[in-house]
């Protein structure tokens, strides 16, 4: 187990059952597992931040890894400025930012893009059918980023494709329970 923090940060709209197994995998190699759900500038969320914070606590209770614990305290709409609050949080901790494969080509284009690959080294987490070019590993160390790669194992699920088609079993019946109750989607 590493002294390391891992951080994971998502729009979760809503949270399935891959975040759930992404956040086991991590719970059982990190001492520490920092979790929010943030606004993604770049998307259009159906359900606003509190629905899918708690739709998340919900996801972290199914998870059962007192490691695993959301900080929503920590959420911004810019990785960046997440990742300043976390350092001055564990000043002393190093810190290591779990993305997917869907996500990580995007960080060149963040906000301070540099930065955040100064302040976290990237774990790059699996996702069915999206791979990374060879180009933007380069481009991604370039800016400085230090990427190791996940060998987690991640059902091929996804928040669009149970919003679209309302697929059950790609979210924890707790919450799908919540959903049914505040009407989401």
């Amino acid at each position: 187990m590493t002294a390391a923090i891992a951080l994971f940060g998502t729009s979760a709209d809503p949270p399935t059952v891959g975040h759930g197994s992404i956040l086991r995998w991590l719970g059982d190699r990190f001492e520490g597992v920092v979790v929010w759900v943030a606004d993604n500038p770049f998307k259009q969320h159906r359900a606003p931040l509190p629905h899918r914070a708690a739709m998340m606590e919900r996801a972290i209770a199914d998870v059962r890894n007192p490691r695993v614990v959301l900080h929503q305290e920590f959420s911004r709409p810019r990785t960046v400025e997440t990742l300043a609050l976390v350092a001055a949080r564990w000043p002393d901790r190093p810190l290591v930012l779990a993305v997917g494969t869907d996500v990580v080509g995007q960080i060149p284009s963040w906000y301070r893009a540099a930065e955040v690959l100064q302040r976290a080294e990237l774990l790059v987490m699996p996702r069915a059918g999206v791979s990374l070019s060879p180009e933007t590993v380069a481009q991604l160390e370039a800016l400085g980023g230090k990427l190791h790669w996940a060998s987690a194992e991640v059902p091929p699920v996804s928040s669009t494709g149970y919003r679209d088609r309302g697929d059950r079993a790609s979210v924890i019946p707790s919450v799908a329970a919540y959903i049914e109750r505040e009407g989401l989607y």
